[in-house]
């Protein structure tokens, strides 16, 4: 399949929005002070995050649909490649913040099911975070298989009206829960829980078969797209009853937007390629993954995440120095573990 660096852009700016919301003010100005606003008032971590569900869901399905077209690769061969690019990274932070914490905090991260376990943890943990990696290992178990083993036509189906009606049908029931029986947790439901994070996940895979099928979308209709998903994410948070379900849609919809245009539009604007194909931005794409998995470990260790801290500014010598350890880790990590596994991707297992 062909690279688009376009997408390796759009990854290092959906790492750079979770960074953005969750490190501390820089300095205590008052532009510092509204530079720390923007974050939380665009929920550019929730952007983040589903920015990489759309791009994970849209290029995973699009490789499995190439290599079955062409008549190549295996679902062994699949999680061969999953696994190596994946596992390294991910085992030995854990392994760290284990070491430096305990086994009760970290024993189901080791099994990629904290996203379940931690809907009554009321404090801030080293790895809050990786309840994102729960999700898309979730959708990696059961989606490769489902897309080798069905027929093309089958699998479409599946994704574009089973899974998107799984997702919406649990959120809705937590928000009726909610305002029935006052269930206290239904945001964190929709919020990490696997059945509805799977939502956009689906929809990047749904835009791979539409790819593949020849099929496009005019630049006028992603803007008026756009357009109508603000409206309705202002209107969210205006909102009580289904404000989390609302969310949710919206920022799925503006997710797959934006990939919709990186993968049909963008290679074709000069501004859109400065934006989003510069090789600065394309290597915080590259070592995103990295990126998003060391930064929270280093900013709780610090006590950086500490709620009793949120809005207290650091200093901005300090703030530096700790951001320039945030991204130095990842590529280190990059060169010395990442970069050497990949070129193992190409072997196919005996």
């Amino acid at each position: 399949m062909k690279r688009n660096p376009i997408l390796d852009g759009l990854r290092g700016w959906a790492a750079l929005a979770v960074l953005w919301i969750h490190f501390p003010q820089l300095g205590d100005s008052g532009l510092a002070a509204l530079f720390k606003k923007i974050p939380d008032w665009l929920d550019c971590g929730y952007l983040g995050v589903d920015v990489f569900f759309a791009l994970s869901g849209y290029l995973i399905t699009r490789i499995i649909l190439e290599e079955k077209r062409a008549g190549r690769g295996s679902v062994h061969h699949f999680y061969f490649k999953r696994v190596l690019r994946i596992f390294p990274i991910y085992y030995l932070t854990v392994a760290v913040v284990t070491w430096l914490t305990s086994w009760e905090d970290t024993r189901w991260c080791w099994f990629y099911l904290d996203n379940f376990t931690s809907l009554q943890r009321a404090t801030p943990f080293p790895l809050s975070h990786t309840w994102s990696l729960d999700v898309e290992e979730h959708f990696y178990l059961f989606w490769p298989l489902i897309v080798y083993l069905l027929d093309i036509k089958t699998s479409r189906r599946i994704i574009m009206w089973v899974i998107p009606s799984i997702a919406i049908a649990t959120a809705l029931s937590s928000e009726v829960l909610r305002h029935v029986t006052h269930y206290t947790y239904a945001h964190v439901v929709i919020y990490q829980l696997t059945p509805c994070r799977l939502l956009t996940l689906s929809l990047g895979a749904m835009l791979a078969y539409k790819e593949m099928e020849g099929w496009s979308i005019k630049r006028r209709w992603l803007c008026l797209g756009l357009l109508g998903i603000y409206v309705a994410i202002i209107t969210a948070k205006n909102m009580d009853l289904f404000r989390p379900t609302l969310k949710m849609l919206a920022f799925a919809g503006v997710s797959i937007t934006a990939v919709s245009y990186a993968v049909f539009h963008a290679l074709k604007s000069r501004l859109a390629f400065w934006f989003l194909g510069n090789k600065t931005i394309g290597f915080i794409g590259t070592i995103s993954y990295g990126l998003y998995l060391y930064h929270y470990p280093v900013l709780y260790f610090l006590q950086w995440t500490n709620p009793q801290r949120h809005g207290v500014p650091v200093p901005l010598a300090t703030g530096l120095l700790v951001l320039a350890l945030i991204f130095l880790i990842p590529i280190v990590s990059w060169f010395l573990i990442e970069s050497p596994l990949l070129r193992l991707k190409a072997r196919p297992p005996r």
